[in-house]
Formats: structure tokens, C-alpha cells, sequence
């Protein structure tokens, strides 16, 4: 059940902006930039990324919402599946796992993550653009997680496969 009487359960994101989009629909709009606008990071990477920093916070809807864009732009679902299971980054490429790592520092414990944590994202092969745009992904998932969360919202497949065809690969809206 939802906490708030606007709200079903299965809602999602775009119910919770509905509701005040005055307030919310900047939000909305830097949102989309972040995970869908140019980065050297590619979608399905940014979705992997989310994807794992929901299974971090136990966050129902975000982990459904990313998986379900993850696995649309082409991320393994036995991937997705074993990186949620374990800390264990080894079935993703060696380049994406310092980025791995510091979402999992930034998600958990944000003020532990230091310069030589970047610096590792970058020794990895990462520009530092993409360094700076792998911690607003992660640092927007986490708010993004509490407002599904604090909302009380967990969407259900249907609403994840609804979503996926309205923004997915080949969507037009």
C-alpha cells in the first residue's frame, strides 16, 4: 500500500510527479538528461549502474524500473541478476568495476568516498566527465530511491514493460 491516498501501490515515478509537477518536473527533466542525455557511459551502463545502487537500498520500484531499461538497452539478465546477489564485480568488464565500487561507497557511505576513489574510475580508462557523470547518476538514483521509497510505491511488471516502451530503445516519448 501507498503512504499517500493520490497513490496505488503500483505507481511509479511518473504518478509521484504528476501529483505536484510545478515541483517536481525540473527534476524531471535533469533526470532524463542525466540518464539518457550524451555521456561516454552508455545507457546500458548508466542503467547497470542504477540498477545496482537500487539493489543497494532494497528500493522495490527502482530496482524493477532499471532492471527493465537495463535489459531493454541490452544489459545480460544474468548479469543484472548475479550483481544484485553479490559484491562480486567480476562478470561485468574490467572497466566498469571501479565505477561499480564507487556506487556502492557513494550509496552506503557517501562521505568515505575520497579523491583516490575517482581516481580509480579514471585508471580504468574513464575521462574524468565520466567520472563526474557516473556520481550524479548515482548520487540522483539514491534521492530517486527515498522518493519511490518515502512515497511508498513499488510499480509492478506491468507498469515496468509500459515504461519500457515509452522510454526505451526506439521510444518516442
Amino acid at each position: 500500500m501507498s503512504h499517500f491516498s493520490f497513490l496505488k501501490e503500483e505507481d511509479g515515478m511518473a504518478e509521484i510527479v504528476g501529483y505536484n509537477p510545478d515541483r517536481l518536473n525540473h527534476f524531471r527533466m535533469m533526470v532524463e538528461n542525466l540518464f539518457r542525455g550524451p555521456s561516454e557511459l552508455s545507457i546500458a551502463e548508466r542503467e547497470l549502474i542504477m540498477t545496482y545502487c537500487s539493489g543497494l537500498n532494497a528500493c522495490k520500484f527502482c530496482v524493477g524500473a532499471h532492471q527493465a531499461m537495463a535489459e531493454a538497452y541490452g544489459v545480460d539478465p544474468e548479469k543484472l541478476e548475479a550483481l544484485l546477489a553479490s559484491d562480486k564485480y567480476e562478470m561485468v568488464e574490467p572497466k566498469l568495476r571501479p565505477v561499480l565500487a564507487l556506487a556502492k561507497k557513494l550509496t552506503q557511505s557517501p562521505a568515505t568516498v575520497y579523491e583516490r576513489d575517482i581516481d580509480a574510475v579514471i585508471d580504468a580508462g574513464w575521462s574524468e566527465r565520466a567520472a563526474h557523470d557516473a556520481v550524479c547518476c548515482i548520487a540522483t538514483i539514491n534521492f530517486l530511491n527515498r522518493l519511490t521509497d518515502g512515497h511508498g510505491v513499488k510499480g509492478s511488471s506491468e507498469y515496468f514493460k509500459n515504461m519500457v516502451k515509452i522510454m526505451g530503445p526506439g521510444a518516442h516519448g
